[in-house]
């Protein structure tokens, strides 16, 4: 961590002499401005001495509780910017529709809906233009002078000018139409081989449990065997299909049996289990699995 006390000494040192950032992008999550340890504390204390060009807010339906820590806190950094944009894909102005369709039908459950919905709203036009659309603590329908059935009209022709609304109509018009293209990718040799062995191997089961039952169609697999024992071979096809090593194939069970003895000793999987149990935890383990323990092994 010395080079980050490094950077963080040199950047306090420019902003507490007031030159610009030595960035010209700055890229941050909203846990910065949510948690209460001092090294949060500090980076934005930073970021709260340059104004910004731009603050841009993605996910912008996070900030829809203006009493929470992380919309106080970041508002105290992106106050002072020269502009503040917020993207966010939450329909906001269809939550207004539907509490238009509920106050048409259900009076009574209107003013809950709206309560919650509008606060929402409103925090985060309170956010972008905070000069303007600070409430304090006056209740929003005499901010706006408007009765509960005139309420959702009124927000409406408020959010107009600072909500950007883009439908599927009329963003389908603009892209290309879409190209759908099989491509067939053929097995490498070994894989090839691997999926072979597998579908023989489990083919040989079923004909083994197929034979202990006598009154049973042999060609009648689906009847006789489990579900689950059917949708794990396909399971394991489909690992081969990815990579044959994430199947055990190369190492057999005597290899099992001699690695688990020599890793049991160092208690690779804790002392308190014995032999037999990392054997079983080991046959479980497919051949990349094995061959990195090996390797971490070696290493220590």
């Amino acid at each position: 961590m010395g080079w980050a006390n490094t950077l963080f000494k040199r950047v306090n040192s420019l902003s507490k002499a007031g030159l610009p950032p030595p960035l010209m992008y700055f890229l941050c999550v909203y846990s910065l401005f949510e948690r209460h340890s001092q090294q949060q504390k500090d980076d934005r204390k930073l970021l709260k001495r340059w104004q910004w060009s731009c603050v841009l807010m993605d996910e912008a339906h996070a900030l829809k509780d203006k009493n929470s820590y992380r919309w106080k806190n970041l508002m105290s950094v992106a106050r002072n910017a020269n502009q503040r944009l917020m993207l966010t894909g939450t329909p906001l102005q269809n939550d207004l529709h539907l509490g238009s369709l509920m106050g048409w039908h259900l009076d009574h459950l209107t003013n809950i809906y709206e309560a919650s919905t509008f606060e929402e709203l409103w925090s985060l036009l309170e956010f972008m233009m905070p000069d303007l659309f600070t409430t304090g603590d006056v209740d929003l329908k005499k901010l706006l002078n408007a009765e509960d059935r005139d309420l959702i009209a009124r927000m409406k022709s408020i959010l107009g000018p600072f909500i950007l609304r883009r439908l599927k109509s009329d963003v389908m018009q603009q892209l290309v139409p879409k190209i759908q293209r099989v491509e067939y990718v053929y097995m490498e040799k070994n894989q090839e081989d691997a999926y072979k062995e597998a579908i023989e191997e489990y083919r040989a089961a079923s004909r083994a449990r197929i034979a202990k039952i006598s009154d049973v169609n042999r060609n009648s697999v689906v009847r006789v065997l489990p579900r689950r024992q059917i949708s794990n071979y396909f399971v394991q096809f489909r690992k081969i299909a990815n990579h044959p090593l994430l199947v055990r194939r190369i190492y057999n069970d005597e290899d099992i049996v001699r690695f688990a003895k020599k890793l049991y000793p160092m208690g690779v999987f804790g002392f308190e289990c014995n032999l037999d149990r990392v054997i079983e935890e080991l046959k479980s383990y497919n051949d990349f699995s094995i061959h990195r323990m090996i390797l971490l092994d070696c290493a220590t």
